[in-house]
């Protein structure tokens, strides 16, 4: 896609972004009332994921609206033609357009994006005005707003997706698991022991006892050790609520 990655050798003078970054920081100090803010519900982005970008105006506002980016590590500042291409050269995205409410800017998937940070400025401008004089800005020196967006690279998007599965997974399986123990625990268990046993949370102390026939566990010595890990499972999900006192028979 053109707006990231048609970054055909575009250079821009590196006083041309530091002037704009100290109009940026003057803004912040500024009263000005500010028209505009730049909006998106989303600005940590992974590789299936859209940069989606809108403008909402408190007031109408009409002119030449500019929208201007970094590409990552980069200090040269691209301006974004209504092509959606990227230059060096100062080109309005809108050229005299009312603008008032929610505009949407556009929508662009993150995906082949090179991983960092993307800053997007705006900036509206008298129609036909230079945007290198602050005095041609409809909304002063508060009217240059930006955001940044930080695209994720395929490998951590993946990670994350990962991440998020194999937590779902665990969470499944675990719910399953002590679903399978309370049934191991009713059926070989609690008539001896109660709705409840500490013990029954190691799964190392159970299968001691029903080597050594401790009470005469010792007929359960075919459940595996996958099942009396259900049942532990089972037990640790009910220890603290009660706890049995009754002997082993």
């Amino acid at each position: 896609m053109s707006f990231i990655k048609n970054k055909k050798e575009i250079i821009v003078s590196s006083l041309l972004y530091k002037t704009l970054l100290a109009l940026s920081v003057s803004a912040v100090l500024s009263t000005t009332s500010q028209a505009s803010e730049l909006i998106s519900s989303k600005t940590t982005l992974s590789q299936t994921d859209s940069l989606v970008v809108s403008v909402l105006f408190d007031t109408s506002v009409q002119g030449d609206l500019y929208l201007a980016t970094l590409l990552p590590a980069t200090s040269n500042l691209l301006f974004i033609n209504s092509n959606m291409q990227l230059t060096a050269t100062a080109t309005p995205y809108k050229t005299n357009t009312l603008f008032s409410g929610n505009y949407d800017l556009f929508t662009i998937p993150a995906s082949g994006l090179t991983a960092g940070e993307y800053p997007l400025y705006e900036l509206f401008v008298k129609s036909g005005a230079s945007p290198y004089d602050a005095n041609n800005w409809l909304e002063g020196t508060a009217g240059l707003h930006s955001i940044t967006f930080t695209v994720l690279s395929s490998s951590s998007s993946s990670s994350s997706s990962s991440s998020s599965s194999s937590s779902s997974s665990t969470t499944t399986t675990t719910t399953d698991d002590i679903a399978a123990g309370k049934a191991l625990y009713l059926t070989h268990c609690q008539d001896c022991h109660g709705t409840t046993y500490r013990q029954a949370t190691s799964v190392s102390e159970t299968r001691h006892a029903i080597n050594i026939d401790d009470g005469g566990m010792g007929y359960l010595s075919f459940l595996t050790d996958a099942e009396l890990t259900s049942i532990a499972n089972y037990m640790t999900s009910l220890v603290g609520t009660s706890t049995s006192t009754r002997p082993v028979r």
